[in-house]
């Protein structure tokens, strides 16, 4: 099962669009980490084969859209939150405290604009970056997540490029 990861799309609704287009044949969820969630609600219409999670972000004023949720797919947790009440910008200690009171498997957050993948105490955390406004000298970027039949996890960030998106992390 291939998911797609995009957080702060900011409005940037051409490279959404884009990524989706190129994913559409072999995706099956989208997941956004918030900061202009409503973006998810404009590619709804437009790609109906995917199955879309998102969460509210910092920018992401008067909706009623959680901050985090917490969720199973494939029998992998999946911890996912924006990351400002994390304080994820100084570092992930407060956010890994919960992902393991949760027992996630995956944890998945933004708000930094910075792409981060690693882990740590067998939690796989990931940061996809912006798809609009990238911080920290790379372009834009997002991620995927494959969970194969038995079980193992594949996550990679990949950039956007104008002669065809790289990978730039892997796990």
């Amino acid at each position: 099962m291939k998911i797609l990861v995009f957080s702060d799309s900011h409005g940037n609704l051409s490279n959404l669009e884009l990524i989706l287009t190129q994913y559409r044949e072999n995706t099956e969820y989208v997941i956004h980490l918030g900061d202009y969630d409503s973006d998810i609600s404009e590619m709804k219409t437009p790609f109906p084969n995917y199955k879309y999670i998102n969460i509210s972000g910092n920018c992401d004023w008067g909706n009623f859209t959680p901050s985090e949720k917490f969720f199973s797919l494939r029998g992998k947790n999946f911890f996912i939150t924006h990351g400002h009440k994390y304080r994820v910008k100084l570092d992930l200690i407060k956010l890994s405290y919960s992902a393991e009171e949760k027992n996630a498997d995956i944890c998945l957050f933004g708000h930094t604009h910075v792409p981060m993948l690693t882990q740590l105490n067998n939690i796989i955390y990931m940061n996809p970056g912006s798809v609009s406004n990238p911080r920290g000298g790379t372009s834009y970027t997002y991620g995927t997540i494959d969970i194969c039949d038995k079980g193992n996890i594949h996550a990679e960030i990949i950039e956007l490029t104008k002669t065809g998106d790289k990978t730039i992390m892997r796990l």
